[in-house]
């Protein structure tokens, strides 16, 4: 993976150095990506210089998306399969990450409402799965933050693109409209495109995501904690429009 991302995100990846073979145990030797985590950073970094970063961001998902998956294929999952699957499963995955029951008791009939959004076909492409603000690395420059490097692939995998946004949308833009609208254009979205359908079609890909636990978000959403219906909260965690 890190070889086939090289030079094509626009940002800094890890490169191989060095792999080999240590009493049994397979090991690679990475070189070392500049910039800091943007979580260590986030609080001083000011409004202004935030939206540039997440428009980075965006425009760094946007590259990744242009990247041929003919190498990856190995990494493609049966995307119908795998969004019954998610979809049969999301309300006892919320459940067990501690979200409120009221919200849970609607998740099934708010999918169901949702079904044509997650049945778009779309051509498949690489997910990183995971681009939040523990793996987004910055830099400052002349009084600037920008966006450096990228790291972690472990939860790479072929499948549609609008999944890549989940993880950004919530854990750096946050419920921030600004912030969303930057990820998104940054990303190829038009603004025609920022619309409810949009949201809606989010708001399903977020239940349907490995590892979103909603219950998490509510320490850095903490509207979120008002919403007790799913239009609501879709409203709170995508403001798209």
């Amino acid at each position: 993976m890190s070889r086939h991302l090289q030079g094509r995100l626009g940002v800094a990846t890890p490169s191989i150095v060095h792999q080999g073979e240590l009493a049994g145990w397979r090991y690679l030797v990475l070189a070392r990506v500049p910039g800091r985590p943007l979580q260590e950073v986030w609080l001083e970094i000011p409004d202004g210089n935030r939206q540039s970063i997440v428009r980075a961001v965006g425009e760094m998902i946007a590259r990744l998306r242009s990247v041929p998956v003919d190498a990856v294929r190995h990494l493609a999952v049966d995307w119908h399969r795998f969004v019954a699957r998610q979809v049969a499963t999301a309300a006892v995955r919320q459940r067990e990450g501690g979200l409120a029951r009221d919200l849970v008791a609607q998740i099934p009939a708010y999918l169901e409402s949702a079904a044509v959004h997650l049945s778009e076909r779309s051509e498949p492409v690489l997910l990183l799965a995971d681009i939040t603000m523990e793996h987004v690395l910055v830099d400052k420059h002349g009084g600037s933050w920008r966006v450096e490097g990228y790291v972690d692939f472990g939860d790479a995998f072929v499948g549609y693109p609008d999944y890549e946004l989940v993880a950004p949308g919530l854990d750096i833009a946050r419920g921030e409209k600004r912030l969303l609208r930057e990820l998104l254009l940054g990303a190829g979205y038009a603004e025609p495109d920022l619309n409810g359908a949009l949201r809606r079609r989010l708001m399903a890909y977020t239940f349907i995501h490995r590892y979103v636990k909603l219950e998490d978000l509510m320490p850095a959403i903490p509207q979120a904690r008002q919403a007790t219906e799913m239009e609501k909260l879709a409203r709170v965690l995508w403001p798209v429009c």
